[in-house]
């Protein structure tokens, strides 16, 4: 199945169908259910991210993005082409996943290799185990919640990357 999942933004999750209202300015750090009104989606949601940012600001208290907390490695090619291995990394407030991936680099004067973090929305069409396996009921087999997936991906650029983990001079390590 080809996926149809589609890079989303924080502004988008604000917006139907998800309807996250998170705002870290209001300082709201819990939201609390009562027994006789309807559990909202758009709540569900905001409890996530409360939890993500309050997490976030902790990671970022021991850790900057960009910092590798195993793996990793490197091999540089002949033809200036670097394999980073499989590692963990800490990026956008969360400790992450790193499956091993290549980018050319031009092995001419200073060269930053980061990784950055792509952000998608997917959903039962993308992922048949999205659908609902109860059988026998009105909601059997129907779409149940969409998920966010973050995948790291590895870039270059200048020291203006968001998460530098490798910085090159000339084609070598420059430390």
């Amino acid at each position: 199945m080809e996926s149809l999942a589609r890079e989303i933004t924080k502004d988008d999750l604000k917006r139907a169908p998800y309807f996250d209202q998170f705002d870290p300015e209001k300082e709201y750090t819990k939201a609390l259910y009562k027994g006789d009104k309807p559990l909202l989606g758009q709540e569900l949601n905001e409890v996530q991210s409360i939890q993500s940012y309050h997490l976030g600001n902790l990671g970022n208290s021991i850790m900057e993005d960009g910092d590798i907390q195993s793996g990793m490695d490197f091999v540089m090619g002949d033809d200036h082409t670097l394999t980073v291995k499989y590692g963990i990394v800490y990026a956008n407030g969360k400790v992450r996943r790193f499956n091993e991936q290549t980018i050319q680099l031009d092995g001419e004067g200073m060269e930053y290799v980061g990784v950055d973090v792509r952000t998608e929305v997917v959903t039962y069409e993308d992922d048949e185990d999205l659908l609902d396996k109860t059988s026998g009921l009105p909601s059997s087999f129907s779409d149940a919640s969409d998920r966010l997936r973050e995948t790291v991906f590895l870039t270059k650029g200048d020291e203006s990357l968001p998460h530098v983990i490798y910085q090159f001079e000339a084609g070598d390590l420059y430390v």
